[in-house]
């Protein structure tokens, strides 16, 4: 009976349309057709829009307020994304489950000097409150083989199995263009991979888009493994946050020029810098930079818990000393407004 009456009220509407005259049916259909394209264009429109909420006075990697002025971009910028995602993510912070793991499997205790600490021997677990991350140290002896070449995949297949296996980090990929190579001399001189002994690996989880994630403000990706050639764990750097996320909104990405423009009004993040350690270099107001360098990152926000674009500037930096060094500022790539 229903398929009856829906058939019976589209005849009528074929019938009332028929006999209306041919300049109204014109009329008709193009309201029709405005309507139409109107709801696909508001659809579209409303599932680019993107603004993630940031507050001003970001702190710095040092855990400081850093402000910018004169900053300029004089690199290129022709391959640049110019479209991203933003997603929401289900987040939970795993620390205190996987160092459980750790400390009873290493028969690690706590520190009678200082919190967050637990040690046995050369072996050791401590959490780093204002980077969150953990850094453990297993305690096991290097290897002295100086012979052959490194076996990079060999090294990340093991490093992986821990991070998998041990912690229990799912859903994490290798970032090899990431891999640095170490020699086994007494200060671990960066070298290649024909002459490395040691190689300290960085792992990431991805976005549906195998797009890999950084955390926070972190500098660097949020699981390092160093290794030596025999594929023994020197020291595991991790976050306890692990995500699942979904792809929400496309983004339209700000211009480098509008991003530059942020970080002038003090929307920039200055997450690390390369400067004489025994020279005292005060980071709380850069007067001018020249950054040569943009690419764009996913990171994760875990106040918010998204996924969305940043830009990474890297280029030389001038404080209000005169002291001159290089420098990484991030700032978002989507448009933003402020929390009050």
């Amino acid at each position: 009976m229903t398929n009856i009456k829906k058939a019976t009220f589209s005849q009528k509407v074929r019938h009332f349309i028929q006999t209306l005259p041919n300049w109204l049916k014109a009329i008709v259909l193009f309201v029709f057709f405005a309507l139409v394209a109107s709801s696909i264009f508001q659809s579209l429109t409303t599932q680019r829009q993107s603004v993630v909420r940031v507050s001003e006075g970001q702190v710095n990697y040092l855990g400081e307020t850093t402000t910018f002025e004169d900053i300029v971009f004089v690199g290129t910028t022709s391959s640049l994304e110019t479209t991203g995602s933003i997603y929401s993510t289900s987040l939970t912070n795993q620390g205190e489950q996987i160092a459980q793991r750790l400390i009873e499997r290493y028969a690690l205790l706590p520190s009678p000097h200082l919190d967050d600490l637990w040690v046995n021997g050369e072996s050791s677990l401590s959490y780093d409150a204002l980077s969150q991350e953990f850094l453990f140290i297993p305690g096991l002896s290097t290897s002295e083989n100086t012979q052959g070449v490194f076996n990079t995949a060999a090294a990340i297949q093991e490093a992986q199995q821990f991070l998998t296996n041990d912690l229990q980090i799912q859903n994490i990929t290798p970032l090899q263009e990431g891999i640095i190579y170490f020699d086994s001399g007494y200060e671990f001189n960066k070298t290649s991979e024909l002459k490395a002994t040691i190689a300290q690996i960085p792992f990431a989880q991805t976005t549906v888009e195998n797009n890999p994630v950084f955390q926070n403000t972190a500098y660097t990706p949020p699981y390092i493994v160093v290794i030596d050639k025999d594929n023994t764990l020197l020291k595991v750097v991790f976050s306890p946050y692990m995500f699942s996320a979904r792809a929400e909104q496309e983004a339209d990405l700000i211009s480098v020029n509008t991003a530059i423009e942020n970080i002038n009004n003090n929307q920039g993040i200055l997450i690390q810098t390369e400067h004489n350690p025994f020279e005292y270099t005060p980071l709380d107001s850069i007067n001018s930079g020249s950054l040569d360098q943009a690419s764009v990152e996913y990171r994760l926000d875990t106040d918010q818990s998204l996924i969305y674009p940043f830009y990474r500037f890297t280029g030389t930096l001038t404080n209000n000393q005169g002291q001159s060094f290089e420098g990484t500022i991030i700032t978002p790539a989507v448009e933003t407004t402020h929390q009050p």
